[in-house]
């Protein structure tokens, strides 16, 4: 099923000319296009509705998304369940930002793959615009993965700039940040990791957050 669809957002305005380079002087603030109000949803669908109701039709392909997501038995499977923990707590932290549509399919796929889920065949269908997001994001972790336990104060800075310039939609920065923050509130669940991922986020993502302008993550990420 082709997942089109048109309309945008505060976070769909910046395209390659607005991602900051290795030699570019401070990166832009990022202003939101408008401010969403804070859905209190207990679910993602709720929180999918909710959104597509502030939004508009344009966010009719999130909800497609979701529904394609697999099940097992008639039943959501234990992947499935946690998967959906970790998509409504990103959407939380993402609805902050104001994000489009593009960013909100991106970062749902995120959590449903990170969960173990099989999301091949949504991928297959969805549209250019999120598929792009969707391959520099995976080139972005691919390229944190290979840095773990190699970053130091020393580097960092020299990391920060590199993966800023690996990217040309600054949205999958925006996810991946976001993302950091969500492992990091369920650290007790990964306590081997603990201590690499705390590191990594004050020497990397929290002040790629505060040179982003988004300063409701660098703080969090930081406490």
């Amino acid at each position: 099923m082709n997942l089109s669809h048109s309309g945008i957002l505060s976070l769909q305005s910046m395209s390659q000319s607005d991602t900051p380079t290795p030699s570019s002087a401070p990166a832009q603030v990022i202003q939101p296009y408008s401010e969403l109000p804070r859905l209190k949803a207990t679910s993602v669908p709720e929180w999918l509705e909710g959104y597509q109701a502030l939004v508009g039709a344009a966010a009719a392909v999130c909800l497609e998304v979701y529904r394609q997501l697999p099940e097992r038995g008639g039943q959501k499977s234990q992947q499935k369940s946690r998967s959906d923990e970790l998509m409504l707590e990103l959407l939380r932290v993402l609805q902050a930002l104001s994000p489009d549509p593009d960013t909100v399919c991106c970062a749902m796929i995120l959590a449903a793959r990170s969960a173990g889920l099989n999301t091949d065949s949504i991928v297959a269908g969805l549209p250019k615009s999120v598929a792009g997001q969707l391959q520099q994001l995976e080139k972005l972790k691919k390229y944190e993965a290979n840095q773990q336990g190699s970053t130091s104060s020393k580097n960092a800075e020299g990391l920060r700039r590199l993966l800023l310039a690996l990217v040309q939609d600054v949205r999958v920065v925006l996810v991946d940040l976001a993302w950091q923050l969500v492992l990091l509130r369920h650290i007790k669940d990964n306590p081997d990791t603990a201590a690499g991922l705390a590191q990594e986020t004050m020497l990397i993502h929290a002040p790629l957050a505060n040179r982003l302008g988004v300063w409701q993550l660098k703080w969090e990420l930081e406490d």
